[in-house]
């Protein structure tokens, strides 16, 4: 039996975006015989999971301080730390390293398969290859530091950090799986050097899922909406919904139910929505009390962004599960469109449309969708092969042989 190290952030009880993806991959690789064990983050909530195979990397002091002492150490910190950016916590990589070292002496790990964010994880294992020579290492990218939006404010100005740090996890580590939008960039002379390490596979969010709650069915009372992710007023603003919900509840009864976290709560609160009771604000919830929310709702919610490289994972589980997905999408370059094209229970939506018009194509797509045969997951699985989470565990296998 192989033994596989994964290095993550938040994995139990409530993972993160790459946590979320990389959990489903290793549960295809666990029912394959692999043994999986997890490197990742506290949860915020302070609540463990319990069991042998996840291994919690204690933060660091100064992450725990909340207010102003809070404030002055990141500010200072800041400044020490320049030579590392992207990498903000360097020491983080050497907690994700001490804890590795102590598990391997009993484990033995044959591979280590760390996400890209959070960078200190890919940096731990840079550090590990100095010693562990038979260790295949390999890189997860769900994102990219480079081919992606440039961080606002002084960051910006060191922006010509990343690729010389990429380069060097390049040069370190055995194999790197990227998600195919990133392969035009990728193939630049600049990354001619490493082509022989790179493998493109998609978002591994389209899995079969078990929803085991028999109370998961949609409510029969009025339509149930559900947004789950995150909510930025840069990226992912709430305003096309909140603008639209009002006209459409003219027709039909219906409420919108956001598990979500970001900065436009007042926002929302301000919201002629939120104020005649047509939205609930709810944090992050467990991924399995996820399913099921989603699983009861009648209509799901997705809001795009302006890059091509940037996918919302939540629309695979959305379709994963048959459910129909208003995406509400800035412009053409939307990372989203080339796949909810081609799933016949969407709606696409400008966010610059006319809030009444939209509400009208909302009424009439619902209202259809009702009408149309469910989905079955075998269909959506094989049109959207490469989103599946064993067409990326097939890849990891092949790194064995």
């Amino acid at each position: 039996m192989k033994n596989i190290a994964v290095f993550t952030d938040l994995l139990y009880p409530i993972a993160a975006a790459n946590g979320a993806c990389i959990r489903e991959v290793s549960k295809v690789l666990e029912g394959k015989g692999y043994d999986v064990h997890y490197f990742c983050y506290y949860p915020e909530n302070g609540t463990e999971n319990i069991t042998e195979k996840v291994h919690y990397i204690d933060p660091a002091p100064f992450l725990k301080g909340r207010g102003a002492t809070r404030t002055i150490f990141k500010k200072l910190r800041s400044m020490l730390i320049i030579p590392f950016y992207p990498i903000g916590y360097p020491e983080q990589a050497f907690r994700y390293k001490r804890c590795f070292d102590e598990i391997n002496k009993v484990v033995h790990f044959d591979l280590i398969i760390s996400v890209l964010q959070p960078v200190e994880a890919a940096y731990a294992c840079c550090l590990l290859r100095r010693k562990q020579k038979d260790i295949g290492l390999v890189l997860y990218e769900l994102d990219s530091i480079t081919d992606t939006f440039q961080a606002a404010g002084w960051r910006r100005h060191l922006y010509f950090l990343r690729p010389l740090w990429e380069k060097y996890f390049y040069k370190k580590i055995d194999h790197v799986i990227k998600l195919s939008e990133h392969r035009p960039f990728y193939l630049q002379k600049a990354y001619r050097a490493f082509q022989n390490k790179f493998v493109y596979t998609g978002v591994p969010s389209l899995t079969r899922l078990q929803i085991t709650d028999d109370n998961a069915v949609p409510d029969k009372e009025g339509i149930s909406l559900i947004y789950t992710g995150t909510l930025r007023k840069d990226f992912f603003s709430p305003e096309p919904i909140l603008k639209m919900l009002p006209h459409a509840c003219e027709s039909e009864r219906m409420h919108l139910s956001l598990f979500a976290r970001g900065d436009c709560d007042q926002i929302i609160r301000d919201s002629t929505a939120y104020k005649q009771n047509l939205i609930s604000i709810n944090g992050f919830i467990p991924y399995e009390m996820m399913l099921k929310k989603i699983q009861q709702s009648d209509c799901c919610i997705s809001i795009g962004n302006r890059y091509e490289t940037l996918i919302p994972s939540k629309i695979f589980t959305y379709m994963s599960l048959g459910k129909p997905i208003v995406h509400f999408f800035e412009s053409d370059t939307d990372a989203a469109l080339k796949y909810l094209n081609r799933y016949e229970k969407a709606l696409l939506l400008r966010k610059n449309d006319d809030p009444l018009v939209a509400a009208e194509k909302f009424i009439s797509f619902i209202r259809e969708c009702k009408k149309k045969p469910p989905i079955s997951y075998d269909e959506i699985a094989v049109r959207f092969k490469e989103n599946t989470p064993e067409y990326t565990a097939n890849i990891i296998e092949e790194f064995f042989e």
